[in-house]
């Protein structure tokens, strides 16, 4: 380029790909984020399947409770046989 001429400042909107490629992720770096997304959706997962069953098994025992002594054992030992 002659010593005169000034550069022409980029266009955002440009086909210039250099930004672009500063602004990707290696492969290593990109499967961490996978990790960590994985890792974030099987934990909220897990903890949805944990109160789940904390609800159910709370409901059951309040509705058990109400029952007489030996109905309330004939619940409790029988309940978990219907989670079919």
């Amino acid at each position: 380029m002659p010593p005169h001429a000034v550069p022409k400042p980029r266009h955002p909107l440009s086909n210039d790909h250099s930004r672009l490629d500063e602004a990707r992720f290696s492969d290593g770096q990109r499967f961490l984020l996978w990790c960590l997304f994985v890792g974030l959706l099987c934990g909220l997962a897990a903890v949805g399947f944990h109160w789940g069953i904390h609800s159910l098994f709370t409901t059951l025992w309040n509705f058990a409770s109400k029952l007489p002594t030996p109905w309330f054992a004939t619940v409790m030992i029988v309940a978990p046989s219907f989670g079919d």
